[in-house]
């Protein structure tokens, strides 16, 4: 299951409900019951407003447009009754490709949900949720198995229940969501069990505050118990602020207490980071990517960012922390993204950490990435971290990866560092990926440098990679001349927060083996140590070894999470 699959479902709890309003009519959002669906604080004027347009396309079917501030539509979604009952939630995107769908199939005192996003079923390794509601509302969502039992997800929970309010001009909003395992027992959904809100009159989050199992104030992975915010008559967020337990301002991780926020035409345009002593100041830490203490922002007519722009606490433009003053984008005429560039102080070109000055996408018919190449500062075409000028993609008919190619020019093929020109793709029934294949210029299967046709992927019974291993057809194989390579099989080991705690590494029989990492350092087994949700540290051993090295994660090179790859994880 993947990990926003929560946040998902919260985005679309967090709403507001009334009376229905369905037919032609603009709203602040949307939600819905087992039967109907809601149209939330009717909106006259829609200028600054993110909106939704709601109306019915027949008398089972409704159709919701989801619009920017200044109008220009998003995506939409098609939602169908069958017997009285919700049946089925489909999205697409603003080319009309069908992103999510959502099914309901009603139950005795519920509604049971399976979503698939781009071909991927959201609630593996449980089968769908089962919504239950009260007076229109969902009070609780339970996640049950292929086996009709309930069911523990990847994250370690199995319900979501709902605290809401039930006053008139705020009914259906959440005060407070908490996360309970398959017994019923309190659990933590990362880093917090259970979240409290507190709203004005207009339903806006004024505060939110994060607690542990035992009802015992926590912070989140940022350092935050309490963030406070203030809206304006347009119920734009234009403040928000980090507090402790005991309401007193504190700084996050990023060593900033205070946001503040301005907008035009109800999009944000400037963002300004404050201190703990409310001065403008950049951000500070191990964890910082830009380190700005002003962030300018520019757009489009059609409200697309196309300028993000660094500035100290003088209003002075400065470089980020990766070396770049301004990022710039351009966008086709469906509001996607199709060049993306970095700018020094001067207006020069720079480049990113990888070393790139601009990436220029190419997208497909259903607005998916078809086509990425890479530029250095003299604007020529350079090669990426595989060798390779330029990447083709290809898609099922789900929206799932298929094929990755490498090219020198659109119509010149070319072999990555391995020899290799395209990686093919397969996805077991529930859209997990359980299957690669090297193919050579010709389509034919090739082992290339790095002495492997094909990679396999096994996975746990929460859904989590439990293996990942390599052969040449048929016939186990150790891995060779790779960023880490030396190996047969790399085992995957889970800790109680459900993340990755250990990557171990195996030969062809089974034994214990040491990888090669980068050429030079060798390891049979890489401990990973978090804060928060971030890796700060690693401890690696060789095979025998009681006595590790310790690898910084915070500023430096690590090994991701796949274990078969190396980066900077806080970047």
């Amino acid at each position: 299951m993947k990990a926003n699959f929560a946040l998902v479902l919260l985005s679309l709890l967090i709403s507001w409900s009334c009376k229905p309003k369905i037919q032609g009519s603009n709203f602040k959002a949307w939600t819905f019951s087992d039967q109907q669906v809601f149209g939330v604080h009717e909106l006259k004027k829609t200028k600054g407003f993110d909106h939704f347009h709601i109306y019915n396309l027949d008398s089972t079917t409704y159709k919701i447009e989801q619009y920017k501030a200044n109008g220009v539509l998003e995506l939409s979604m098609v939602i169908k009754k069958l017997g009285g009952k919700i049946a089925s939630i489909t999205s697409y995107n603003n080319q009309g490709f069908a992103t999510e769908t959502r099914f309901f199939q009603p139950l005795k005192g519920g509604l049971l949900e399976i979503t698939k996003q781009l071909g991927v079923n959201n609630s593996i390794p449980c089968k769908g949720m089962i919504h239950q509601f009260k007076d229109g509302m969902i009070i609780e969502s339970n996640l049950i198995g292929f086996d009709q039992k309930p069911c523990n997800c990847s994250q370690g929970f199995s319900s979501i229940r709902f605290v809401k309010y039930s006053d008139r001009n705020r009914r259906d909003l959440i005060k407070e969501v908490s996360y309970f395992n398959i017994l019923g027992e309190p659990v933590n959904y990362g880093s917090y069990h259970k979240v409290k809100y507190e709203r004005d009159e207009r339903g806006n989050v004024i505060k939110e505050s994060y607690w542990g199992t035992d009802n015992q104030a926590i912070n989140d992975s940022y350092g935050v118990h309490e963030r406070k915010r203030k809206f304006d008559a347009f119920d734009h967020e234009i403040e928000m602020s980090c507090h402790g337990p005991d309401g007193s301002a504190i700084a996050n991780i990023y060593d900033s207490h205070k946001y503040i926020y301005e907008y035009k035409d109800g999009l944000i345009t400037k963002h300004t980071i404050y201190d703990i002593n409310n001065k403008i100041a950049k951000e500070k830490g191990d964890f910082v990517e830009d380190g700005s203490a002003i962030v300018n922002i520019k757009r489009d007519k059609r409200g697309n960012i196309i300028a993000y722009a660094n500035f100290d606490e003088n209003q002075n433009p400065m470089n980020s922390k990766q070396g770049y003053h301004s990022l710039r984008m351009r966008f086709d005429e469906f509001d996607k993204v199709i060049e993306e560039g970095f700018y020094g102080i001067n207006g020069e070109p720079a480049s990113d950490y990888k070393g790139v000055h601009k990436y220029i996408y190419v997208r497909d018919k259903n607005g998916l990435l078809g086509l990425e190449s890479y530029y250095n500062v003299e604007n020529k075409p350079m090669i990426d971290a595989s060798y390779v000028y330029m990447n083709k993609y290809k898609y099922d008919k789900e929206g799932r990866m298929i094929s990755n190619s490498f090219w020198k020019d659109q119509n010149t093929k070319m072999t990555n560092f391995a020899g290799v020109h395209q990686v093919v793709s397969r996805y077991n029934e529930n859209g997990q990926l359980i299957e690669t294949l090297n193919l050579d210029i010709n389509g034919n299967p090739i082992r290339g440098s790095i002495n492997f046709s094909k990679e396999v992927i096994q996975y746990d019974e929460l859904s989590r990679p439990s293996f990942r291993s390599y052969f040449d057809g048929i016939e186990a194989t150790m891995t060779m001349n790779m960023q880490v390579g030396n190996f047969h099989k790399c085992a995957y080991f889970y800790g109680d927060n459900f993340k990755v705690a250990s990557v171990q590494y195996f030969d062809t029989n089974g034994n214990a083996v040491d990888a090669k990492v980068n050429g030079s350092e060798f390891v049979h087994k890489i401990e990973f140590e978090y804060l928060g949700d971030k890796i700060v540290r690693q401890r690696w051993y060789t095979n025998g070894s009681i006595f590790p090295l310790i690898v910084d994660c915070i500023s430096g090179e690590c090994m991701d999470f796949d274990g078969v790859s190396m980066g900077y994880l806080n970047k």
